[in-house]
């Protein structure tokens, strides 16, 4: 009897062992393509692909379209690094923290520099992640004031 305890004790606990490292595939897997997503749009601002940056959100909607055109407007080149501070995929949902670095020289000749933190929101629509909104967080909001 001690002997079918063990055995169904360790049958168990390698259950759990594969389930939980399988859980934590998947959990690591959807964060990596929530970071693929952050980096696609890393690189559409770099080279200023309009159309690539409004692919990447679920509905920009044609003021997001025409803010976005007025931005580029006035950029004559973009630098834009991201740091990952947070990554937090849930289901279909998820939300990034990240700080970026962006550099951005104006038709004018003037060199700006920004460093704020942002949360993005994300939704996992018809299997592909896709960025809802983004949205200062307080502290960024406050050093860049």
């Amino acid at each position: 009897m001690r002997s079918f305890i063990t055995s169904v004790t360790v049958i168990v606990l390698v259950g759990v062992m594969v389930v939980s490292a399988s859980t934590i595939a998947a959990a690591s897997s959807e964060r990596d393509s929530v970071e693929n997503l952050c980096r696609q749009m890393e690189r559409a601002y770099q080279s200023q692909d309009q159309q690539a940056i409004i692919d990447l959100y679920k509905d920009l909607g044609s003021r997001g379209a025409k803010q976005l055109t007025r931005l580029f407007e006035d950029f004559k080149s973009v630098s834009v690094e991201l740091e990952f501070d947070k990554i937090n995929p849930a289901g279909t949902e998820a939300t990034v923290l990240m700080t970026h670095l962006s550099i951005v020289h104006n038709r004018g000749g003037r060199k700006v520099e920004t460093r704020p933190q942002q949360e993005f929101h994300l939704r996992k629509i018809d299997g592909a992640w896709k960025f809802v909104t983004p949205a200062y967080v307080k502290e960024a909001k406050k050093r860049l004031r």
